[in-house]
């Protein structure tokens, strides 16, 4: 797990995917961050909508934590950028 700091920013995640450890519908939680709407590209191409979900929950505190689900699988190393659109 990596901890990551974002301020009204894109993230942008380099993961290593291989033949030994292929990448399959991977699931990222982000703790203090609220997002209304997404998107993503793999290698600066922009992906569909279907091709992810996401939401948004606040615990008793109202603190938000985005979880984003995104079908992929791949061997492949790839670098993700999450954009946040709003």
């Amino acid at each position: 797990m990596k901890e990551i700091c974002i301020i009204n920013q894109d993230i942008t995640l380099a993961l290593k995917a291989s033949h030994e450890n292929p990448l399959y519908n991977p699931i990222f939680i982000i703790q203090n961050l609220a997002i209304r709407k997404l998107g993503y590209s793999v290698h600066g191409k922009s992906m569909k909508q279907t091709d992810f979900e996401y939401r948004t929950e606040y615990d008793i505190n109202d603190i938000p934590t985005t979880i984003i689900w995104i079908e992929m699988d791949t061997e492949d190393k790839i670098t993700l950028i999450i954009n946040k659109l709003e």
